[in-house]
Protein backbone atom coordinates (compact mmCIF):
# COMPACT_ATOMS: atom_id res chain seq x y z
CA UNK A 1 0.00 0.00 0.00
CA UNK A 2 0.98 3.64 -0.45
CA UNK A 3 1.87 5.26 1.87
CA UNK A 4 3.32 2.38 3.88
CA UNK A 5 3.12 2.60 7.68
CA UNK A 6 4.97 0.84 10.49
CA UNK A 7 3.87 1.30 14.11
CA UNK A 8 4.83 -0.11 17.51
CA UNK A 9 4.86 0.86 21.20
CA UNK A 10 7.86 2.34 23.01
CA UNK A 11 8.13 3.34 26.67
CA UNK A 12 10.02 6.49 27.75
CA UNK A 13 10.96 7.13 31.38
CA UNK A 14 13.28 9.38 33.40
CA UNK A 15 14.28 13.04 33.07
CA UNK A 16 15.95 15.10 30.34
CA UNK A 17 14.82 12.58 27.76
CA UNK A 18 15.40 12.05 24.06
CA UNK A 19 13.86 9.41 21.79
CA UNK A 20 15.68 8.09 18.72
CA UNK A 21 13.75 6.10 16.13
CA UNK A 22 15.23 4.24 13.17
CA UNK A 23 13.43 2.90 10.12
CA UNK A 24 14.97 0.12 8.05
CA UNK A 25 13.67 -0.60 4.57
CA UNK A 26 14.72 -3.19 2.03
CA UNK A 27 13.30 -1.68 -1.15
CA UNK A 28 14.93 0.65 -3.65
CA UNK A 29 14.07 4.32 -3.63
CA UNK A 30 12.21 4.47 -0.33
CA UNK A 31 12.14 7.67 1.70
CA UNK A 32 10.42 8.35 5.02
CA UNK A 33 7.68 10.98 4.96
CA UNK A 34 7.24 11.36 8.73
CA UNK A 35 7.79 9.81 12.15
CA UNK A 36 5.62 10.53 15.18
CA UNK A 37 5.58 9.49 18.84
CA UNK A 38 2.34 9.97 20.74
CA UNK A 39 1.27 11.95 17.62
CA UNK A 40 4.18 14.41 18.03
CA UNK A 41 6.50 14.78 15.02
CA UNK A 42 10.16 13.75 15.21
CA UNK A 43 13.04 15.53 13.43
CA UNK A 44 15.23 13.79 10.87
CA UNK A 45 18.85 13.33 12.00
CA UNK A 46 20.10 11.40 8.97
CA UNK A 47 18.66 9.32 6.15
CA UNK A 48 21.05 7.10 4.20
CA UNK A 49 19.75 5.56 0.98
CA UNK A 50 21.73 2.84 -0.77
CA UNK A 51 20.11 3.20 -4.17
CA UNK A 52 18.64 -0.04 -5.43
CA UNK A 53 19.26 -1.83 -2.14
CA UNK A 54 18.05 -0.37 1.18
CA UNK A 55 17.54 2.62 3.45
CA UNK A 56 18.21 3.52 7.09
CA UNK A 57 16.47 6.62 8.45
CA UNK A 58 17.28 8.01 11.94
CA UNK A 59 14.97 10.51 13.72
CA UNK A 60 14.81 12.14 17.17
CA UNK A 61 12.40 13.83 19.60
CA UNK A 62 13.44 15.90 22.63
CA UNK A 63 11.35 15.54 25.80
CA UNK A 64 9.06 12.77 24.52
CA UNK A 65 6.01 11.90 26.56
CA UNK A 66 6.59 9.42 29.36
CA UNK A 67 4.95 6.04 29.47
CA UNK A 68 4.08 3.65 26.65
CA UNK A 69 3.15 5.47 23.45
CA UNK A 70 2.92 4.64 19.75
CA UNK A 71 5.72 5.24 17.27
CA UNK A 72 4.35 5.66 13.74
CA UNK A 73 6.59 5.74 10.66
CA UNK A 74 5.07 6.72 7.31
CA UNK A 75 6.98 5.92 4.12
CA UNK A 76 6.38 7.83 0.89
CA UNK A 77 5.82 4.79 -1.30
CA UNK A 78 4.77 1.16 -1.09
CA UNK A 79 7.30 -1.25 0.40
CA UNK A 80 7.68 -4.98 0.87
CA UNK A 81 10.24 -5.29 3.68
CA UNK A 82 10.52 -2.92 6.62
CA UNK A 83 11.12 -2.62 10.33
CA UNK A 84 11.41 -0.03 13.06
CA UNK A 85 13.61 0.38 16.15
CA UNK A 86 13.74 2.85 19.04
CA UNK A 87 16.12 3.85 21.83
CA UNK A 88 15.38 6.47 24.50
CA UNK A 89 18.06 8.18 26.59
CA UNK A 90 18.05 10.30 29.75
CA UNK A 91 20.43 13.02 30.93
CA UNK A 92 20.30 14.83 27.58
CA UNK A 93 20.62 18.58 26.97
CA UNK A 94 17.05 19.64 26.24
CA UNK A 95 17.99 22.88 24.42
CA UNK A 96 20.82 21.59 22.19
CA UNK A 97 20.42 17.81 22.17
CA UNK A 98 22.43 17.16 19.01
CA UNK A 99 26.14 17.28 19.73
CA UNK A 100 27.24 16.35 16.19
CA UNK A 101 24.95 16.26 13.16
CA UNK A 102 23.96 12.98 11.61
CA UNK A 103 26.36 11.17 9.30
CA UNK A 104 25.86 8.17 7.06
CA UNK A 105 27.59 5.70 4.78
CA UNK A 106 26.81 2.82 2.47
CA UNK A 107 28.70 -0.26 1.33
CA UNK A 108 28.05 -2.60 -1.58
CA UNK A 109 29.20 -6.19 -2.00
CA UNK A 110 30.72 -5.94 1.49
CA UNK A 111 30.84 -7.94 4.72
CA UNK A 112 31.10 -4.88 6.99
CA UNK A 113 30.35 -1.16 7.23
CA UNK A 114 31.51 1.75 9.37
CA UNK A 115 31.03 5.49 9.70
CA UNK A 116 32.99 8.11 11.67
CA UNK A 117 31.43 10.94 13.67
CA UNK A 118 33.28 13.67 15.60
CA UNK A 119 31.75 14.58 18.96
CA UNK A 120 32.10 18.13 20.28
CA UNK A 121 31.24 17.82 23.98
CA UNK A 122 32.85 15.53 26.56
CA UNK A 123 30.61 12.68 27.72
CA UNK A 124 28.48 12.71 24.58
CA UNK A 125 26.93 9.49 23.33
CA UNK A 126 26.73 8.24 19.75
CA UNK A 127 23.68 6.34 18.57
CA UNK A 128 23.73 4.47 15.27
CA UNK A 129 21.36 2.38 13.18
CA UNK A 130 22.27 -0.07 10.44
CA UNK A 131 20.54 -2.20 7.81
CA UNK A 132 21.78 -4.75 5.30
CA UNK A 133 20.62 -7.31 2.79
CA UNK A 134 20.51 -10.70 4.44
CA UNK A 135 20.91 -14.40 4.00
CA UNK A 136 19.92 -14.88 7.65
CA UNK A 137 23.46 -14.37 8.91
CA UNK A 138 24.45 -12.40 11.98
CA UNK A 139 24.93 -8.72 12.68
CA UNK A 140 27.95 -8.15 14.90
CA UNK A 141 28.48 -4.79 16.61
CA UNK A 142 31.85 -3.04 16.57
CA UNK A 143 34.30 -2.75 19.44
CA UNK A 144 33.25 -0.27 22.14
CA UNK A 145 29.61 -0.25 21.06
CA UNK A 146 26.72 -1.65 23.06
CA UNK A 147 24.19 -3.51 20.95
CA UNK A 148 20.64 -2.31 21.60
CA UNK A 149 18.75 -3.97 18.74
CA UNK A 150 19.75 -6.90 16.52
CA UNK A 151 17.06 -8.33 14.25
CA UNK A 152 17.89 -10.87 11.54
CA UNK A 153 15.52 -11.77 8.73
CA UNK A 154 15.85 -13.72 5.50
CA UNK A 155 15.46 -10.53 3.44
CA UNK A 156 17.16 -7.81 5.50
CA UNK A 157 18.71 -7.23 8.92
CA UNK A 158 18.69 -4.17 11.18
CA UNK A 159 20.36 -3.06 14.38
CA UNK A 160 21.00 -0.13 16.73
CA UNK A 161 23.87 0.51 19.14
CA UNK A 162 25.27 3.20 21.43
CA UNK A 163 28.78 4.25 22.42
CA UNK A 164 29.88 6.85 25.02
CA UNK A 165 32.74 9.25 24.30
CA UNK A 166 34.30 10.59 27.50
CA UNK A 167 36.65 12.99 25.71
CA UNK A 168 35.34 14.70 22.57
CA UNK A 169 36.74 13.35 19.32
CA UNK A 170 36.21 10.81 16.57
CA UNK A 171 34.00 7.79 17.15
CA UNK A 172 33.85 4.98 14.61
CA UNK A 173 30.59 3.02 14.53
CA UNK A 174 30.90 -0.33 12.79
CA UNK A 175 29.05 -3.57 12.11
CA UNK A 176 29.96 -6.79 10.32
CA UNK A 177 28.17 -9.96 9.26
CA UNK A 178 29.92 -12.38 11.58
CA UNK A 179 32.15 -13.94 8.96
CA UNK A 180 29.55 -14.79 6.33
CA UNK A 181 30.99 -16.08 3.06
CA UNK A 182 28.55 -13.88 1.12
CA UNK A 183 28.65 -10.10 0.62
CA UNK A 184 25.80 -7.64 0.87
CA UNK A 185 24.59 -4.05 0.53
CA UNK A 186 24.59 -1.97 3.73
CA UNK A 187 23.41 1.45 4.97
CA UNK A 188 24.33 3.09 8.29
CA UNK A 189 23.42 6.36 10.04
CA UNK A 190 24.74 7.85 13.29
CA UNK A 191 24.23 10.96 15.43
CA UNK A 192 25.93 12.28 18.60
CA UNK A 193 23.81 13.29 21.61
CA UNK A 194 24.89 16.05 24.02
CA UNK A 195 24.64 15.50 27.80
CA UNK A 196 22.76 17.93 30.02
CA UNK A 197 24.80 20.41 32.08
CA UNK A 198 26.29 18.60 35.02
CA UNK A 199 25.66 15.16 33.55
CA UNK A 200 28.74 12.99 33.30
CA UNK A 201 27.17 10.95 30.53
CA UNK A 202 23.88 9.89 29.05
CA UNK A 203 23.66 7.03 31.48
CA UNK A 204 20.25 5.41 31.24
CA UNK A 205 18.46 3.79 28.37
CA UNK A 206 14.82 2.92 28.74
CA UNK A 207 13.67 -0.55 27.66
CA UNK A 208 13.79 -1.17 23.94
CA UNK A 209 10.64 -2.11 22.13
CA UNK A 210 11.26 -3.43 18.65
CA UNK A 211 8.91 -3.64 15.73
CA UNK A 212 9.71 -6.90 14.03
CA UNK A 213 10.44 -7.08 10.33
CA UNK A 214 7.24 -6.37 8.43
CA UNK A 215 6.56 -7.94 5.07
Amino acid sequence: TTPFEVSWSHTCTGSNRILLVAFSGGDAGDTVASVTYNSVSLTLAKEQVNTGANIISLWYLVNPATGANTVLVTVNNSITTAGGMAVSLTGVDQTTPIDASGVGAQADAADSISVDIVTITNDAWVVDAVTKESASDNLVVGAGQTERVNAVNTTHDMGMSTEPKAVAGTVSMAWDDGGSIATFAWSIAAVAIRPADGATAVKTLSPLLLMGIGM
